[in-house]
């Protein structure tokens, strides 16, 4: 058994050294003390961790929001490239049937 690092032989010895620095009576309440931070950390870090993983999804999420949104534009630049090329092409026509004409 290990409890935060600590064997049984080094437990024992903690909680020897404990009984005759706070007494037998004390030793109780400080128990509930250390158990009552125990588990409060324990919800803490459990909220966090939580709170983390919405968060990382949520990240997820407007990434790919972002990612869609970026195709799109992309494929609207290109649509209006293309446009521009025509629009291009047509105006070299009608300058070389102005420079046959004139």
């Amino acid at each position: 058994m290990n409890f935060f690092g600590i064997g049984i032989p080094e437990l024992l010895v903690i909680l020897v050294i404990a009984l005759i620095v706070f007494g037998p009576r004390r030793l109780p309440e400080i128990g509930r003390s250390i158990g009552k931070a125990v588990r409060d950390f324990r919800r803490m870090s459990a909220d966090f961790t939580s709170e983390w993983q919405e968060l990382s999804k949520e990240v997820e999420e407007t990434a790919s929001e972002v990612q869609e949104g970026v195709s799109q534009i992309e494929e609207e630049v290109k649509g209006v490239g293309e446009e521009i090329k025509e629009e291009e092409r047509k105006l070299r026509e009608f300058g070389r049937e102005i420079s046959k004409k004139g």
